[in-house]
């Protein structure tokens, strides 16, 4: 996952609804200055947002087991598994 304008923690504050699209209003939990709108339907883009609130050290671990699951994916289409 990426920072959006540097934070990492968002909290859908307010919905709009324009030409049959859904927007939400996020606002940064640590920074309530900061307030981005989006497309609702991208919150359920697992790869962009999280429900819930990870350490760092939580998001360094799943990150790095995402990584691991990417390259196993990857070989396994390439044909390229091998067993021990």
């Amino acid at each position: 996952m990426q920072e959006v304008m540097g934070w990492r923690h968002f909290q859908v504050r307010d919905r709009q609804e324009r030409d049959g699209v859904v927007f939400a209003e996020l606002v940064s939990t640590c920074q309530p200055d900061v307030k981005v709108w989006v497309n609702a339907r991208t919150l359920r883009n697992r790869q962009l947002w999280r429900a819930g609130w990870l350490s760092l050290d939580e998001q360094r671990e799943l990150a790095a087991l995402e990584a691991i699951a990417t390259e196993m994916a990857a070989s396994s289409v390439d044909g390229n598994t091998s067993s021990a």
